[in-house]
């Protein structure tokens, strides 16, 4: 008799169902910072196109989701995470490039964080494209989906934003708004410089440089006027803390020892050597107060007991002071250099400018010399 075993099958026990798992932190998570991704996502401080805001926010992923703050980042890679082909993330990322929205450190790539310095009316170079284009392969080409190749898809956030965004550009600034902050002539001046730069502020830029500005004079103990000022001289786009510290806009010029500034003295003796040249200056009511006065008064504290490269003292008195300023004001008015620049009364006193016009090298300051 042969001993044999039987198999009895016992029903498995049923599995119990899985409770479904959506994304969870723990899994991974991009850190960025509130105040930037509001920037990014609203539609006046950013507007963009929505191609060009999924390159934005795959940038940030890439950089900000591994805690870096610039990564080497392909157009492939981007292609892969938007769906976009590598051709149009080519030409977005360029785009972003010249907007100052993104920058680039070497072959590294990443999102400009000080989102006041983003200038939406730039453009890449025409010649840049053209190059762009021609070294994309024709397998890439062939590859763009049918939608992207044949259909033109209306390519912005909303209908709003396409809108809005010309409208951000060219609406007339509100400067009154912040007047009693810092006053309207210094905005005015910063406007100006900043279209100088081909730059132009909105409305929204305006608002953050005189936060910028407010905060930085709190910091430094010095104004908001003052910090703006800095950055003019400076040719700076915005208002930064730190450039202002590195600068020394922190340690003010004071000396208690400085007799007041005799400004009809030296308003003056410019009318005298270059009010035919250069125009005269206003009457001495009309000038204080102004910015350009507290600028002569920086000055005219700085150049007290002040040495020459030859060691002599520039001055030491007030009469002393009001000759050494008509000796500066008749050598301007026999400089061809200044004689051709735009620097007036106006806008002669800033730091930086009233150096470089003593030292005859206005032409550095990029184009100042018609």
């Amino acid at each position: 008799m042969t001993d044999t075993a039987q198999i009895f099958q016992f029903p498995s026990a049923p599995e119990a169902p899985r409770e479904k798992r959506g994304p969870q932190v723990e899994d991974g998570y991009t850190r960025i910072a509130n105040e930037l991704f509001e920037a990014v996502t609203n539609s006046h401080t950013c507007p963009i196109t929505l191609r060009q805001m999924r390159i934005v926010l795959s940038v940030i992923r890439k950089t900000y989701g591994f805690n870096k703050k610039t990564d080497r980042i392909s157009d492939s890679q981007l292609a892969a995470a938007t769906g976009i082909s590598r051709q149009n993330v080519n030409a977005a990322k360029r785009e972003l490039l010249a907007m100052n929205v993104l920058f680039t450190d070497g072959q590294k790539l990443g999102v400009n964080k000080a989102y006041v310095e983003w200038d939406f009316t730039a453009r890449p170079e025409k010649d840049n494209l053209k190059q762009t284009r021609d070294s994309v392969s024709k397998a890439e080409t062939k590859s763009v989906s049918k939608t992207e190749s044949h259909k033109r898809q209306k390519d912005t956030l909303s209908t709003d934003v396409e809108r809005e965004a010309p409208k951000t550009r060219r609406q007339r600034l509100d400067l009154n708004a912040f007047a009693d902050q810092v006053s309207i002539e210094t905005l005015q001046a910063f406007a100006d410089h900043r279209r100088a730069l081909r730059s132009p502020l909105t409305q929204r830029a305006i608002e953050l440089t005189v936060m910028s500005a407010t905060k930085a004079a709190s910091e430094l103990g010095i104004t908001a006027e003052q910090a703006i000022d800095e950055a003019i001289g400076a040719g700076w786009k915005t208002v930064r803390t730190d450039w202002l510290r590195n600068r020394g806009a922190d340690k003010p010029v004071t000396n208690p020892d400085v007799p007041a500034c005799p400004h009809g003295a030296i308003l003056a003796e410019w009318d005298r050597h270059l009010a035919a040249k250069k125009g005269r200056a206003p009457a001495p009511v009309d000038w204080e107060g102004t910015r350009m006065a507290g600028k002569l008064e920086a000055l005219w504290a700085k150049c007290w007991n002040a040495k020459n490269p030859s060691g002599a003292v520039r001055y030491d008195s007030v009469e002393s002071g009001v000759q050494w300023w008509s000796s500066v004001f008749k050598h301007l008015a026999g400089s061809r250099n200044f004689l051709q620049s735009d620097v007036t009364l106006s806008n002669l006193f800033n730091p930086d400018t009233f150096s470089l016009a003593v030292n005859g090298s206005l032409r550095e300051q990029g184009g100042a010399v018609r």
